[in-house]
């Protein structure tokens, strides 16, 4: 039975999870002393290797911002639509916060009437 292959972005995203782990475990305390154990050869192995994840790391995540400024740049008309409208309604709310403020102050002062009378 075939198997259903991950998409496009899922394979990036697991690609560049496994990357920065790698990453971490080549720096970390552990594998350091190692390293310094270690042959000229084994240490220069070891340089090589997390260079080649780091640039490995560092063109993934260029494409995936790349992706993410294309995106941007594809909806920007809906973007900045959208906010003038989210700007909009704010201010809206904010009117409806004074004109409900100023009921309540005006409702007050009916009751104050009423209590008088």
């Amino acid at each position: 039975m075939a198997q259903a292959s991950n998409p496009p972005f899922q394979i990036r995203d697991d690609t560049l999870s496994t990357l920065r782990q790698t990453i971490t475990k080549l720096k970390s305390p552990e594998c350091l002393l190692e390293v310094r154990k270690a042959s000229t050869q084994a240490q220069s192995q070891w340089a090589d290797t997390l260079l080649q994840c780091d640039q490995a790391r560092d063109e993934l995540e260029l494409v995936q911002l790349s992706a993410i400024r294309n995106k941007l740049k594809e909806n920007e008309q809906d973007l900045t639509t959208g906010a003038k409208s989210l700007k909009q309604a704010l201010e809206n709310l904010k009117k409806i916060k004074q004109a409900l403020d100023a009921a309540a102050a005006f409702v007050g002062i009916v009751a104050k009437v009423l209590a008088v009378a």
